[in-house]
């Protein structure tokens, strides 16, 4: 199903250090305490893509992806709560600061980034007074490569 501009679509909100992110909700399973890491040797070889380990997660393995170093943010925050995102096929879990809530945004109000620069990031929308970064779960989970 194609999203046409005008259309509203949920998105769960998140913060990365003090800077608020979102993801469109129904790419989400669930949001989970982050337990301990397995694997932490993947991390070396996926740092540029903030590979952080895997979990076990509902009998699977799942692949964690530190969303401070994913999204090149130099913050001492702890990232300590996990999204886990799913398109029906594959699935990740996002570490990430802090919750936020279920937003409302259309897509016709997101502002193009430079998607050469990060193509995970998928627009800047204003909320109020604050600028909300739209993260592309479907490009998270592509760079995966599960």
């Amino acid at each position: 199903m194609t999203t046409t501009t005008n259309e509203t679509d949920k998105w769960l909100t998140f913060y990365l250090g003090r800077q608020l992110y979102a993801v469109k909700a129904l790419m989400v399973r669930e949001i989970i305490r982050r337990p301990e890491l397995h694997g932490e040797a993947m991390a070396e070889a996926g740092h540029s893509q903030g590979i952080e380990g895997i979990i076990a997660y509902r009998g699977s393995a799942v692949t964690v992806i530190n969303g401070l170093q994913r999204m090149s943010i130099r913050d001492e925050a702890d990232a300590g709560m996990l999204i886990v995102l799913s398109n029906g096929v594959d699935q990740a879990a996002l570490a990430v600061t802090r919750m936020g809530d279920v937003e409302e945004y259309k897509t016709a109000d997101f502002q193009n980034v430079h998607a050469a620069s990060d193509p995970a990031l998928h627009g800047v929308v204003r909320d109020g007074d604050t600028l909300v970064i739209g993260i592309s779960a479907e490009q998270l989970l592509s760079e995966l490569d599960v």
